[in-house]
This record gives structure tokens, C-alpha cells and sequence, in this order.
């Protein structure tokens, strides 16, 4: 079902029928919202869930249940590939400008080799791939996670280092209501 989800979601975008509905959002709720979401896998798993941030953000103009679509893929992904007692977390960071403003799902899990981090956007053939083979992975949640952010203006970057973590970072216009 995730999978068909997936591919409903980036037909509508590539066709241009996906209209954003952007309101006025607030960061904290949007990222706890998206904690809750996986809280009960990570709860299953003993993994420690939490946000680091600046007290008292100003909102931020977006597609709301879009941008929770994006985060929820991330927070999913953190969590399925980080060992039993890790930790998963959001880190969320203002431009000095306040231009953009930065996410990033940070996750102590198995990390992800060099090799496979330039092909992590677009669909995986899975006898590319050594990390799509062991995770089953077709790579279409993160697909999709680029094209929402990047409808938005925005944009998304992976780094990793095996055994040690990930960490994916999305950049977006920090527009306020009425800009």
C-alpha cells in the first residue's frame, strides 16, 4: 500500500496536478506531530526520539500535510534502519538570514555506504545496488521526499557513514505569511 501511495503521489506531482496548500505552520507541532507518528515503532525498538531546536520559532508557510509526508518518510527510514537502543532525532536550524531554514533526521543507525549515497533520490534497480539489496528498498519514499521538498523551493541532501548514522538534511524558503 506504501508503495502504490508512493507512486500515486509522484504521478500527481509529475503531472502537475498536486497543488500545494500552503498555511502558516508551526515548526514545533509539525515536528512533534511527525515524532508521534513513529513513536510507536521506535518505542517497539527502545530507540530515544527527540527534538533539538531554538525556543520559540515564528511559523513557516508550507504545505502542511505535504511537508509531513516528507518528514514521516525520513523519521520511518531513521528508525527501521537504527539498531535497537539507538537514538533518531530532528535538528532543526535557522539560516542567519532567516532566508531558509534547515531539518535535519539525524539517526545513529547502520549508515549507508559512500558508494550508494549519489543514487539514494531516484528509484532503485535493486541489482544496482548492495544497499537497496539488503534493505528491500525500491527508493520511491525518498523520491518523493525530494520532489515534495523541491516543489516547495526547497531542497534535500544525504550524508552518511557506515555504522555510525545518517543524516538527511531538507532546505527550506523560510517564507512567512503574506511574503
Amino acid at each position: 500500500m506504501e508503495l502504490i501511495n508512493h507512486i500515486l503521489d509522484l504521478a500527481d506531482i509529475e503531472s502537475n496536478k498536486m497543488e500545494l496548500q500552503l498555511a502558516s505552520t508551526s515548526i514545533e507541532e509539525l515536528c512533534d506531530s511527525c515524532l508521534n507518528f513513529v513513536k510507536p515503532l521506535a518505542l517497539q525498538k527502545h530507540i530515544q526520539l527527540s527534538v533539538q531546536a531554538p525556543e520559540e520559532l515564528p511559523p513557516i508557510q508550507v504545505d502542511e500535510d505535504r511537508i509531513r509526508e516528507a518528514f514521516i518518510n525520513l523519521l520511518s527510514n531513521a528508525v527501521k534502519y537504527t539498531p535497537e537502543g539507538g537514538k533518531v532525532w530532528i535538528e532543526i536550524q535557522p539560516h542567519p538570514t532567516k532566508q531558509y531554514i534547515f531539518f535535519s533526521i539525524v539517526d545513529t543507525g547502520i549508515g549507508i555506504p559512500s558508494d550508494d549515497l549519489f543514487q539514494l533520490f531516484q528509484p532503485l534497480d535493486p541489482d544496482e545496488s548492495s544497499y537497496s539489496r539488503r534493505s528491500a528498498n525500491t527508493g520511491l519514499g525518498l523520491l518523493t521526499v525530494q520532489t515534495i521538498v523541491e516543489s516547495h523551493g526547497g531542497s534535500v541532501h544525504a550524508e552518511s557513514q557506515l555504522g555510525k548514522g545518517s543524516r538527511f538534511t531538507i532546505k527550506l524558503p523560510w517564507k512567512k505569511m503574506g511574503e
